[in-house]
Protein backbone atom coordinates (compact mmCIF):
# COMPACT_ATOMS: atom_id res chain seq x y z
CA UNK A 1 0.00 0.00 0.00
CA UNK A 2 1.29 3.17 -0.78
CA UNK A 3 -0.46 5.12 2.35
CA UNK A 4 -2.35 4.37 5.43
CA UNK A 5 -6.24 4.71 5.24
CA UNK A 6 -7.99 6.08 8.09
CA UNK A 7 -10.35 3.60 9.13
CA UNK A 8 -13.69 4.26 11.47
CA UNK A 9 -15.79 1.65 12.81
CA UNK A 10 -19.36 1.00 13.56
CA UNK A 11 -20.30 -0.98 16.09
CA UNK A 12 -17.94 -2.28 19.12
CA UNK A 13 -19.39 -5.51 19.67
CA UNK A 14 -17.75 -9.25 19.73
CA UNK A 15 -17.64 -9.84 16.12
CA UNK A 16 -15.66 -6.53 16.30
CA UNK A 17 -13.70 -7.25 19.15
CA UNK A 18 -12.73 -11.08 18.56
CA UNK A 19 -12.03 -10.73 14.97
CA UNK A 20 -12.07 -6.98 13.44
CA UNK A 21 -9.22 -5.63 16.55
CA UNK A 22 -6.75 -8.08 15.60
CA UNK A 23 -6.49 -7.83 12.52
CA UNK A 24 -6.98 -3.63 13.08
CA UNK A 25 -4.00 -4.03 15.16
CA UNK A 26 -1.67 -5.93 12.90
CA UNK A 27 -2.66 -3.88 9.61
CA UNK A 28 -1.86 -0.55 11.60
CA UNK A 29 1.34 -1.82 13.00
CA UNK A 30 2.16 -3.01 9.11
CA UNK A 31 1.47 0.15 8.53
CA UNK A 32 -1.48 0.10 6.48
CA UNK A 33 -4.22 1.62 8.52
CA UNK A 34 -4.52 4.69 10.70
CA UNK A 35 -7.40 3.75 13.70
CA UNK A 36 -9.25 7.00 13.56
CA UNK A 37 -12.51 6.52 15.18
CA UNK A 38 -14.78 3.89 16.24
CA UNK A 39 -18.50 4.30 17.12
CA UNK A 40 -21.08 2.52 19.30
CA UNK A 41 -24.32 3.63 20.68
CA UNK A 42 -22.75 2.52 24.19
CA UNK A 43 -20.00 5.24 25.04
CA UNK A 44 -18.27 2.78 27.15
CA UNK A 45 -18.33 0.22 25.13
CA UNK A 46 -16.78 2.45 22.41
CA UNK A 47 -14.45 3.64 24.59
CA UNK A 48 -13.16 0.52 25.95
CA UNK A 49 -12.95 -1.00 22.13
CA UNK A 50 -10.48 2.33 20.99
CA UNK A 51 -8.47 1.86 24.60
CA UNK A 52 -8.05 -1.66 23.74
CA UNK A 53 -7.36 -1.54 19.70
CA UNK A 54 -5.54 1.65 19.61
CA UNK A 55 -8.25 4.20 17.66
CA UNK A 56 -7.67 7.51 18.65
CA UNK A 57 -10.85 8.45 19.20
CA UNK A 58 -14.67 6.81 20.45
CA UNK A 59 -17.67 8.28 19.99
CA UNK A 60 -21.59 7.33 20.38
CA UNK A 61 -22.47 9.99 17.80
CA UNK A 62 -21.62 8.34 14.17
CA UNK A 63 -22.48 11.80 12.45
CA UNK A 64 -20.25 13.32 15.12
CA UNK A 65 -17.37 10.70 14.81
CA UNK A 66 -17.44 11.33 10.50
CA UNK A 67 -17.09 15.28 10.88
CA UNK A 68 -14.49 15.66 13.54
CA UNK A 69 -12.12 12.43 12.94
CA UNK A 70 -12.15 12.53 8.72
CA UNK A 71 -12.58 8.86 7.65
CA UNK A 72 -11.08 7.71 4.56
CA UNK A 73 -13.54 4.47 5.00
CA UNK A 74 -16.09 2.63 7.47
CA UNK A 75 -16.40 -0.68 8.59
CA UNK A 76 -20.14 -1.44 9.73
CA UNK A 77 -20.45 -4.39 12.38
CA UNK A 78 -24.32 -3.16 13.98
CA UNK A 79 -26.36 -5.35 14.85
CA UNK A 80 -28.31 -7.27 11.84
CA UNK A 81 -31.33 -5.55 12.84
CA UNK A 82 -30.10 -2.46 11.99
CA UNK A 83 -27.27 -2.94 8.86
CA UNK A 84 -28.80 -2.07 6.29
CA UNK A 85 -30.75 1.58 7.69
CA UNK A 86 -26.98 2.26 9.32
CA UNK A 87 -25.41 2.03 5.91
CA UNK A 88 -27.91 3.27 3.29
CA UNK A 89 -28.82 6.32 5.75
CA UNK A 90 -24.54 7.32 5.74
CA UNK A 91 -24.38 6.04 2.35
CA UNK A 92 -24.97 10.06 1.51
CA UNK A 93 -21.44 10.62 2.90
CA UNK A 94 -20.03 8.90 0.14
CA UNK A 95 -17.52 7.40 2.13
CA UNK A 96 -16.46 3.89 1.31
CA UNK A 97 -17.95 1.14 3.57
CA UNK A 98 -17.16 -2.43 4.76
CA UNK A 99 -20.67 -4.12 5.68
CA UNK A 100 -20.84 -6.93 8.01
CA UNK A 101 -23.10 -9.70 6.57
CA UNK A 102 -26.25 -9.64 5.92
CA UNK A 103 -26.07 -6.43 4.66
CA UNK A 104 -30.00 -6.69 5.01
CA UNK A 105 -32.39 -8.74 6.40
CA UNK A 106 -34.85 -9.42 3.24
CA UNK A 107 -35.43 -8.01 -0.37
CA UNK A 108 -37.20 -4.98 -0.11
CA UNK A 109 -34.11 -3.59 2.61
CA UNK A 110 -31.64 -4.62 0.39
CA UNK A 111 -32.91 -3.33 -2.76
CA UNK A 112 -33.33 0.40 -0.78
CA UNK A 113 -29.47 0.13 0.44
CA UNK A 114 -28.42 -1.02 -2.70
CA UNK A 115 -30.14 2.10 -4.26
CA UNK A 116 -28.97 4.03 -2.03
CA UNK A 117 -25.64 2.86 -2.18
CA UNK A 118 -25.57 3.16 -5.96
CA UNK A 119 -27.19 7.12 -5.97
CA UNK A 120 -24.51 8.11 -3.71
CA UNK A 121 -21.62 5.95 -5.44
CA UNK A 122 -20.35 4.35 -2.63
CA UNK A 123 -17.67 2.00 -3.04
CA UNK A 124 -18.90 -0.42 -0.66
CA UNK A 125 -17.98 -4.64 0.46
CA UNK A 126 -20.30 -6.72 1.91
CA UNK A 127 -18.18 -9.07 4.20
CA UNK A 128 -18.33 -12.64 3.22
CA UNK A 129 -15.58 -13.35 5.31
CA UNK A 130 -15.28 -17.24 3.80
CA UNK A 131 -13.82 -15.55 0.39
CA UNK A 132 -10.66 -14.34 2.56
CA UNK A 133 -10.21 -17.73 4.28
CA UNK A 134 -6.67 -18.87 3.31
CA UNK A 135 -7.77 -22.48 2.59
CA UNK A 136 -10.96 -21.14 0.60
CA UNK A 137 -8.48 -18.52 -1.39
CA UNK A 138 -6.13 -21.88 -2.18
CA UNK A 139 -9.11 -24.20 -3.08
CA UNK A 140 -10.32 -21.23 -5.09
CA UNK A 141 -7.49 -21.16 -7.38
CA UNK A 142 -7.16 -24.67 -7.82
CA UNK A 143 -10.39 -24.24 -9.23
CA UNK A 144 -9.43 -22.24 -11.61
CA UNK A 145 -7.23 -24.47 -12.71
CA UNK A 146 -9.18 -27.54 -12.75
CA UNK A 147 -12.17 -26.37 -14.71
CA UNK A 148 -15.01 -28.41 -14.88
CA UNK A 149 -17.23 -28.49 -12.03
CA UNK A 150 -19.98 -30.63 -11.68
CA UNK A 151 -21.14 -30.25 -7.62
CA UNK A 152 -20.49 -28.24 -4.69
CA UNK A 153 -21.36 -29.57 -1.26
CA UNK A 154 -21.22 -27.31 1.76
CA UNK A 155 -21.93 -28.50 5.09
CA UNK A 156 -22.46 -25.94 8.01
CA UNK A 157 -22.79 -27.38 11.56
CA UNK A 158 -23.95 -25.72 14.71
CA UNK A 159 -24.40 -27.00 18.57
CA UNK A 160 -27.90 -25.70 19.71
CA UNK A 161 -28.35 -22.54 17.21
CA UNK A 162 -32.13 -22.16 18.04
CA UNK A 163 -32.66 -18.61 18.21
CA UNK A 164 -35.27 -17.49 15.30
CA UNK A 165 -32.71 -15.47 13.35
CA UNK A 166 -29.86 -18.08 12.70
CA UNK A 167 -30.36 -17.64 8.94
CA UNK A 168 -28.66 -14.61 9.03
CA UNK A 169 -25.27 -17.38 9.86
CA UNK A 170 -26.61 -19.89 7.19
CA UNK A 171 -26.44 -17.10 4.71
CA UNK A 172 -22.60 -17.83 4.71
CA UNK A 173 -23.03 -21.49 3.53
CA UNK A 174 -25.18 -20.09 0.80
CA UNK A 175 -23.42 -17.45 -0.44
CA UNK A 176 -19.97 -20.17 0.04
CA UNK A 177 -21.62 -22.42 -2.22
CA UNK A 178 -22.30 -19.80 -5.29
CA UNK A 179 -18.60 -18.58 -4.80
CA UNK A 180 -17.22 -21.65 -5.27
CA UNK A 181 -19.46 -22.92 -8.36
CA UNK A 182 -18.67 -19.49 -9.91
CA UNK A 183 -21.45 -18.79 -11.15
CA UNK A 184 -25.27 -17.26 -9.27
CA UNK A 185 -28.05 -19.45 -8.31
CA UNK A 186 -30.63 -20.28 -11.06
CA UNK A 187 -33.19 -22.50 -8.68
CA UNK A 188 -32.88 -24.05 -5.31
CA UNK A 189 -35.42 -26.28 -3.58
CA UNK A 190 -35.68 -25.93 0.20
CA UNK A 191 -36.75 -28.62 2.68
CA UNK A 192 -36.90 -28.75 6.66
CA UNK A 193 -36.86 -30.88 9.53
CA UNK A 194 -38.44 -29.71 12.09
CA UNK A 195 -36.51 -30.23 15.76
CA UNK A 196 -39.21 -29.37 18.06
CA UNK A 197 -37.55 -30.95 21.34
CA UNK A 198 -35.76 -27.35 21.49
CA UNK A 199 -38.77 -25.19 20.70
CA UNK A 200 -40.80 -23.78 17.94
CA UNK A 201 -39.56 -23.13 14.78
CA UNK A 202 -35.91 -24.73 15.17
CA UNK A 203 -35.07 -26.61 11.80
CA UNK A 204 -32.33 -27.97 9.82
CA UNK A 205 -32.13 -26.68 6.25
CA UNK A 206 -31.61 -28.42 3.64
CA UNK A 207 -31.08 -26.71 -0.60
CA UNK A 208 -30.56 -28.67 -3.27
CA UNK A 209 -29.15 -25.92 -5.84
CA UNK A 210 -28.69 -25.49 -9.53
CA UNK A 211 -26.35 -22.82 -10.79
CA UNK A 212 -26.89 -20.63 -14.07
CA UNK A 213 -23.60 -22.22 -15.23
CA UNK A 214 -24.89 -25.99 -14.59
CA UNK A 215 -23.24 -26.85 -11.63
CA UNK A 216 -25.58 -28.54 -9.02
CA UNK A 217 -25.31 -27.97 -5.23
CA UNK A 218 -26.21 -29.02 -1.76
CA UNK A 219 -25.74 -26.44 0.82
CA UNK A 220 -26.87 -28.55 4.50
CA UNK A 221 -27.58 -26.68 7.67
CA UNK A 222 -27.40 -28.26 10.90
CA UNK A 223 -28.35 -26.12 14.30
CA UNK A 224 -28.51 -28.34 16.92
CA UNK A 225 -25.17 -31.14 15.26
CA UNK A 226 -23.65 -31.31 19.09
CA UNK A 227 -20.22 -30.08 17.36
CA UNK A 228 -19.22 -26.40 15.46
CA UNK A 229 -17.65 -26.65 11.92
CA UNK A 230 -17.59 -26.22 7.98
CA UNK A 231 -16.87 -28.37 5.36
CA UNK A 232 -16.76 -28.37 1.46
CA UNK A 233 -16.62 -31.35 -0.66
CA UNK A 234 -16.13 -29.89 -4.84
CA UNK A 235 -16.51 -32.47 -8.16
CA UNK A 236 -14.75 -31.87 -10.82
CA UNK A 237 -13.83 -34.24 -13.81
CA UNK A 238 -11.68 -36.80 -12.56
CA UNK A 239 -10.82 -34.90 -9.14
CA UNK A 240 -12.32 -33.90 -6.02
CA UNK A 241 -11.36 -31.36 -3.31
CA UNK A 242 -12.10 -31.58 0.61
CA UNK A 243 -11.74 -28.55 2.82
CA UNK A 244 -12.26 -28.89 6.30
CA UNK A 245 -12.66 -25.01 7.74
CA UNK A 246 -10.78 -23.81 10.58
CA UNK A 247 -14.09 -21.89 12.03
CA UNK A 248 -14.52 -20.08 15.51
CA UNK A 249 -11.27 -22.47 17.16
CA UNK A 250 -13.80 -25.69 15.96
CA UNK A 251 -12.04 -29.22 16.16
CA UNK A 252 -11.31 -29.42 12.78
CA UNK A 253 -8.91 -26.03 13.11
CA UNK A 254 -6.23 -25.08 11.92
CA UNK A 255 -8.02 -27.01 8.90
CA UNK A 256 -7.45 -29.18 5.50
CA UNK A 257 -7.61 -29.26 2.19
CA UNK A 258 -7.18 -32.23 0.34
CA UNK A 259 -7.48 -33.16 -3.30
CA UNK A 260 -8.31 -36.91 -4.30
CA UNK A 261 -7.85 -38.70 -7.84
CA UNK A 262 -8.24 -42.02 -9.10
CA UNK A 263 -10.06 -42.81 -5.69
CA UNK A 264 -6.41 -41.76 -3.20
CA UNK A 265 -5.89 -38.35 -1.93
CA UNK A 266 -2.44 -37.13 -3.88
CA UNK A 267 -2.67 -33.69 -1.62
CA UNK A 268 -3.42 -32.47 1.75
CA UNK A 269 -2.58 -28.95 2.88
CA UNK A 270 -3.02 -27.80 6.57
CA UNK A 271 -4.61 -24.77 7.22
CA UNK A 272 -1.39 -23.94 9.21
CA UNK A 273 0.84 -23.81 5.97
CA UNK A 274 -1.12 -21.55 4.01
CA UNK A 275 -2.95 -18.92 6.74
CA UNK A 276 -1.70 -15.23 6.92
CA UNK A 277 -1.07 -15.57 10.15
CA UNK A 278 -1.07 -18.08 13.76
CA UNK A 279 -4.55 -16.17 14.79
CA UNK A 280 -8.29 -16.44 14.38
CA UNK A 281 -8.46 -13.50 12.51
CA UNK A 282 -6.15 -14.42 10.17
CA UNK A 283 -7.12 -18.24 9.80
CA UNK A 284 -11.04 -17.11 8.88
CA UNK A 285 -10.41 -14.84 6.59
CA UNK A 286 -10.91 -11.43 8.45
CA UNK A 287 -7.75 -10.11 8.74
CA UNK A 288 -7.52 -10.59 4.74
CA UNK A 289 -10.74 -9.20 3.95
CA UNK A 290 -10.07 -6.27 5.78
CA UNK A 291 -7.03 -5.60 3.66
CA UNK A 292 -8.39 -6.24 0.59
CA UNK A 293 -11.23 -3.35 1.39
CA UNK A 294 -8.06 -0.92 2.31
CA UNK A 295 -6.83 -1.48 -0.75
CA UNK A 296 -9.71 -1.18 -3.02
CA UNK A 297 -10.16 2.00 -1.21
CA UNK A 298 -7.10 3.31 -1.76
CA UNK A 299 -7.01 2.13 -5.35
CA UNK A 300 -10.53 3.04 -5.82
CA UNK A 301 -12.01 -0.13 -7.15
CA UNK A 302 -15.17 -1.63 -6.42
CA UNK A 303 -14.63 -4.98 -4.55
CA UNK A 304 -16.64 -7.78 -6.43
CA UNK A 305 -18.87 -8.55 -3.09
CA UNK A 306 -21.17 -5.27 -4.30
CA UNK A 307 -24.82 -5.36 -2.51
CA UNK A 308 -25.95 -5.99 -6.24
CA UNK A 309 -23.71 -9.47 -5.48
CA UNK A 310 -25.49 -10.12 -2.50
CA UNK A 311 -28.85 -9.63 -2.93
CA UNK A 312 -29.00 -13.39 -4.10
CA UNK A 313 -28.05 -14.62 -0.85
CA UNK A 314 -30.20 -11.92 1.21
CA UNK A 315 -33.42 -12.84 -1.14
CA UNK A 316 -32.63 -17.18 -0.13
CA UNK A 317 -32.72 -16.05 3.31
CA UNK A 318 -35.92 -14.46 3.16
CA UNK A 319 -36.95 -17.70 1.61
CA UNK A 320 -35.48 -19.39 4.45
CA UNK A 321 -36.72 -17.33 7.31
CA UNK A 322 -40.24 -17.19 5.90
CA UNK A 323 -40.04 -21.41 5.79
CA UNK A 324 -40.43 -20.72 1.40
CA UNK A 325 -39.25 -24.38 -0.24
CA UNK A 326 -38.35 -23.06 -3.47
CA UNK A 327 -36.46 -19.75 -4.94
CA UNK A 328 -35.65 -18.82 -8.78
CA UNK A 329 -33.80 -16.11 -9.77
CA UNK A 330 -35.97 -13.99 -12.41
Amino acid sequence: MKMAVRVALIGCGELARDYYAPAFRRLAKEGAAVLAACCDCDEDKSRAYAVETGFEKSYSDVKRMIRESGPDCMLIATPVTVTAKTAADLSRFCIPMMIEKPPALNAVDGELLKQALQKNGVLHQIAFNRHYMPLIRELKSRLKVSGDIQNVQVLMSRYRRTEPTFYTTAIHSVDLARYLAGAPYEKVRISYQSLPQYGGGVDNIFMDCRFKNGVSGQVSTLVCSGTVNERVMVTCDDRSFFARLPVWGCSDCPGTLEVHEQGLPVSVKSGREISDGPGASEMNGFYAEIRGFLQAVESGRQPEESMEYAMQAVKIGECINNRMNEFEED
